[in-house]
């Protein structure tokens, strides 16, 4: 007579991991969408932006601007004053990044590395 569902019952975090993955990858797979103009490809937002390098690039092609000089040191202070550069950039474009710290990208925070993407898809894509 009705439409019953019954119930399933999911594992503890499969949704959100589930959600996580389809993001990395929809995400990924814009910035290649950019990327791709410099000849880069990455094959992952939370590791391939870790340096700072790749994300400077990105931003770079999206806004037609240039970005302070990157540090070309492979420690970890040098990385973080890279991810910083690229967000005081994304900042001085007025896209606000609340909570999002240069230290949590360089040690690859997923989620903190998708909000950031998210912002800077909105800030600067979505005009």
């Amino acid at each position: 007579e009705g439409f019953f569902v019954k119930s399933v019952k999911m594992p503890a975090g499969f949704l959100d991991k589930q959600w996580d993955r389809q993001q990395l990858y929809t995400f990924t797979a814009w910035c290649n969408s950019h990327l791709r103009k410099l000849g880069i490809h990455i094959e992952s937002v939370a590791q391939d932006f870790r340096s700072g390098v790749n994300l400077v690039k990105l931003l770079e092609v999206i806004s037609g601007g240039e970005i302070a000089r990157l540090e070309t040191g492979k420690m970890r202070i040098h990385k973080v004053n890279n991810v910083k550069k690229a967000l005081d950039f994304v900042a001085s474009k007025g896209v606000n990044l609340i909570g999002i710290g240069a230290e949590e990208i360089v040690d690859g925070n997923l989620k903190m590395t998708l909000g950031m993407i998210w912002t800077i898809i909105l800030g600067f894509a979505i005009q």
